[in-house]
């Protein structure tokens, strides 16, 4: 199911990207949706990046503190979280 879901993603992404403005919010949706989706299938290096590109997108037309962003941020830094966890790697 999950890799159905990025395959849909992935075409709305690359759909959205030719018809929808560069800054559009969107976009920065549709890489987070994509996030989730790695993350869920423990594939933490995609799921970074993707909410990377989030907040990236999300930047092109909103502040740093906006909730929205700080959401975003959020969701990064539990996926990074979870990456560690998973490869047994512990803060000394």
């Amino acid at each position: 199911m999950y890799v159905e879901a990025l395959v849909l993603y992935q075409k709305t992404l690359t759909i959205g990207s030719k018809i929808l403005p560069d800054n559009a919010k969107a976009l920065g949706t549709i890489y987070l949706d994509l996030s989730m989706t790695y993350d869920s299938l423990k594939q933490f290096d995609e799921a970074s990046i993707a909410a990377e590109q989030a907040i990236e997108q999300l930047r092109k037309t909103l502040p740093n503190n906006h909730p929205e962003v700080v959401q975003y941020r959020v969701h990064l830094d539990l996926v990074k979280q979870r990456q560690m966890s998973d490869t047994g790697y512990h803060w000394k």
